[in-house]
């Protein structure tokens, strides 16, 4: 069991009896952004060595090195007693990665319950990979840069270690610009990183994963740029499109209104009372004026034949056909013709005429425009579709690279 603190790595070893002349392991811990490991040797019911070791050293590039400080104190809580061992400066490299020292015998008086607690503590000085003094925050970068271009620096032939160091940090921050997401990166910035990598390039660096990660940001944001613009362009469409159907809606609504007032039945009285014959005389006392027949019998047929088409003429234009309505006209001139003045009718029987035109125009014109909307809407939901997929690729293309796509 182990804890960290800073700088400092604590172990508690339990039940150190049972582990006999077997090694034991600690858990790897990471201080100063280098992971490290413990290895105790018992022997008996003390410890005989203490090995520090660079965790997982077989994955560094050849060329690593780091320089540490490394002291160890053991601890006896119950006695409050302690053994410390002095400050040990040393070089890991790959031929040299763990560092082991004795432990006295007198440790054996700090175990308690077959338990024992070592306090490990580093303080890394420099660190160096493939020639390059980097800082402990940098070791992990610099370590996975070197992994997957091992060549990355094969032909750099500066060997100051100042320079070095320099060139080092502006490949990383050539590396943690580009690690940004494209919308996050201006045209300047992406213009400074193409000049800056051609630099380098020109000093020994080999960088042609970075070259393609340039390119395919370049790629990304004139996707993006284009995408906007396509967005914006459909938005406008819509935009456009919707007040269409608005407009058609609302033509479509007035023209409804229109022939429900078409439609509405004619008044030919205030009361609405077209069967009473008194108050035809009353209003158009001319109306049988100058009749010419005089037989009671045909008198009554006539003002029949006028009743009916009365009645007719208080019909809604859409309760009447075309035929009915030929033989209203060919009624209403046999009455002319017998000697009925008629003109107040025949008044209302052209505005039934045209209001019976305009309702099958509009009808017409309602149909026209219901298939009008249903085209765009369909238009519409289309352009509603491609903006949704537009506004897709572009999350998509302004996504930010994870590291690995970077180095």
């Amino acid at each position: 069991m182990g804890s960290q603190v800073d700088s400092k790595f604590t172990w508690v070893i339990k039940n150190l009896a049972p582990f006999g002349s077997e090694i034991i392991c600690s858990d790897s811990f990471v201080i100063s952004g280098c992971k490290w490991r413990l290895i105790a040797y018992p022997k008996r019911k003390w410890l005989n060595y203490l090995t520090l070791e660079v965790a997982d050293c077989e994955s560094f590039p050849i060329g690593w090195r780091r320089l540490a400080n490394f002291s160890v104190t053991i601890v006896n809580k119950a006695l409050e007693q302690i053994y410390r061992r002095q400050v040990t400066q040393q070089w890991f490299d790959h031929k040299t990665p763990r560092l082991s020292f004795p432990l006295m015998k007198t440790t054996l008086g700090f175990l308690v319950d077959e338990e024992v607690k070592i306090v490990a503590e580093i303080d890394v000085v420099e660190v160096i990979i493939n020639g390059f003094q980097v800082l402990p925050s940098q070791v992990k970068s610099v370590n996975r840069l070197f992994k997957r271009e091992p060549d990355i620096a094969s032909k750099f032939p500066i060997n100051n270690p100042l320079l070095k160091t320099a060139y080092m940090n502006v490949l990383l921050s050539l590396t943690k610009t580009l690690h940004l997401s494209p919308q996050k990166i201006s045209n300047g910035d992406l213009s400074d990183t193409e000049t800056t990598l051609a630099h380098m390039k020109t000093i020994g660096f080999k960088l042609e994963l970075l070259e393609k990660k340039i390119c395919e940001i370049k790629e990304k944001k004139a996707k993006e740029k284009a995408g906007k613009i396509k967005i914006q362009n459909t938005e406008e469409k819509l935009k456009d499109l919707k007040q269409k159907c608005l407009d058609l809606e609302a033509q479509l609504e007035t023209e409804k209104a229109e022939v429900l007032a078409a439609s509405a039945p004619l008044l030919l009285s205030d009361d609405e009372d077209v069967e009473c014959v008194r108050r035809i005389f009353e209003r158009h006392p001319e109306t049988a004026s100058d009749l010419r027949p005089k037989n009671q019998l045909v008198k009554t047929a006539y003002l029949n034949n006028l009743l009916d088409l009365i009645d007719i003429a208080s019909l809604a234009p859409q309760e009447l056909t075309e035929e009915e309505l030929r033989d209203a006209e060919n009624t209403f001139m046999d009455l002319e013709g017998v000697g009925f003045e008629l003109d107040w009718l025949k008044k209302k029987l052209e505005e039934l005429c045209v209001k019976k035109k305009k309702m099958e125009s509009r009808g017409a014109r309602m149909r026209e425009l219901d298939r009008m909307i249903v085209e765009q809407r369909q238009v519409l939901l289309a352009l509603e579709v491609e903006l949704k997929n537009e506004e897709k690729e572009a999350v998509s293309d302004s996504a930010r690279l994870g590291f690995e796509d970077v180095v």
